[in-house]
């Protein structure tokens, strides 16, 4: 479960930018659902989480950058055991003000894994890691260093010293993950929160969650049935989504393509989805049903549907945060908030799963639907830099926080919320 998420110096982002999902405890937004407030998961006495948050903004404000840098964490820390000395690190500085050349990339989550809370950290220039930390928070402790790294220089807490001693780091390669490959149990848990429990991808990229949904549907029973129970909840006109294993030896390839490129190609399985329909006679009566290709029979919004389905199942069945980027499109508004409500609800998300999503869908941004610690908006300062910024972070004219029974929607296309280039927004007043 992510608590917090921290980037300084990546893409368009210059100064660091944080988001917090841990719940404002002084608010009240929403209904109470049972024991718990609609939208929130209650992890102890005082600590709640957010279950959805909503990051909206003008284009070219920054939101997939923003996105792209939890997406960018995760695959630096998945991935660096991989990298050999010498190769280079994926180092994209902020391009347009003079000097972040000069300076590191860094990030930083803070999440918890089963009982315990992690604050992991990097920073890293373009040929090697400048400083990595991991504390730990373990229930009725206080908080332990497990090691902070400067260069190659490492210190560690007597508890977890002989963990995390090596010898000799890479100086581009991350010591979570060398400590990882050596069977360190601390290290394992926070990579594997990272591999398993936090997923971040572009929903204009259907491949990126396309392919889990496909071998799923194949490979995995259990989550076979999670994913078509998710699919029949909006009701998209057909009546059972199946997947088969396309046969490599019953494909027909051109000639002369070397031998290689057809290991490749076989050792991928080609996965086809299929859509069950009823097939009517003129009197309206069901004469039998029709299995269909997806990609051939269904609109590109059923398509993203289906293939984002699969790792929507996945959150929701084992409690795990999952961030969309243009969550919306092709997507009705209707599904929209359905998948919202979904993840709001303790009743249909029990285990406290997380969705944030950019998205411009205004018909979400609703005091009906979102708390207002669930909402975020995202802009460029006067120097091109992406900044974020919570919807309790703005002062209206009053003096005060925008009210609980405000008009979010309106207030957000005004301009209000300091979201839209002056130009374009009819006033800055709100309500």
């Amino acid at each position: 479960m992510l608590l917090e998420f921290y980037v300084e110096n990546f893409r368009s982002i210059s100064t660091g930018q944080q988001v917090s999902l841990v719940a404002n405890n002084a608010i009240r937004d929403l209904p109470k659902e049972g024991d718990s407030e609609y939208g929130i998961h209650k992890i102890s006495n005082v600590l709640k989480s957010v279950n959805v948050m909503a990051f909206y903004g003008y284009n070219s404000s920054g939101k997939s950058n923003f996105f792209m840098a939890m997406n960018r964490m995760i695959n630096m820390v998945v991935g660096s055991v991989r990298l050999n000395e010498g190769e280079y690190l994926p180092y994209e500085p902020f391009a347009f003000e003079e000097g972040w050349d000069n300076k590191p990339t860094t990030f930083k989550s803070l999440f918890i894994k089963e009982d315990k809370t992690y604050e992991y950290s990097f920073s890293y220039n373009k040929t090697s890691i400048v400083s990595e930390q991991l504390f730990v928070k373990i229930p009725g402790c206080s908080r332990k260093k497990c090691f902070d790294r400067n260069g190659s220089e490492v210190s560690t807490d007597g508890m977890y010293g002989r963990e995390f001693s090596l010898e000799k780091i890479n100086s581009n390669r991350l010591m979570i993950s060398l400590v990882g490959q050596l069977g360190g149990v601390t290290a394992n848990e926070v990579m594997g929160w990272f591999r398993s429990d936090f997923d971040a991808m572009s929903s204009s990229l259907d491949d990126s969650f396309g392919s889990y949904t496909k071998h799923a549907l194949v490979e995995n029973d259990a989550m076979a049935i999670e994913i078509k129970d998710f699919i029949r909840k909006f009701q998209l006109g057909f009546n059972d989504l199946s997947a088969r294993k396309i046969d490599f030896d019953q494909l027909q390839f051109p000639a002369g393509i070397p031998a290689e490129i057809l290991a490749q190609i076989k050792s991928k399985p080609i996965i086809e989805l299929n859509t069950r329909h009823a097939v009517y006679d003129e009197n309206g009566i069901v004469k039998y049903e029709k299995l269909v290709p997806l990609d051939d029979y269904e609109s590109e919004g059923t398509i993203k549907l289906v293939h984002m389905s699969g790792v929507l199942a996945r959150a929701l069945y084992y409690g795990t945060t999952i961030a969309i980027d243009e969550f919306d499109a092709r997507i009705h508004p209707t599904i929209c908030q359905r998948i919202v409500d979904i993840f709001n609800s303790s009743e249909t998300n029990p285990r406290g799963a997380q969705l944030l999503v950019t998205t411009h869908d205004t018909n979400l941004l609703s005091n009906k639907i979102f708390r207002r610690d669930q909402i975020c908006f995202v802009k460029q300062n006067e120097c091109a830099s992406t900044i974020v910024y919570s919807l309790l972070d703005i002062m209206m004219p009053n003096g005060q926080a925008p009210r609980s029974d405000s008009n979010y929607e309106r207030n957000y296309l005004l301009g209000a919320y300091d979201n839209i280039p002056t130009k374009y927004s009819a006033n800055r007043d709100g309500i």
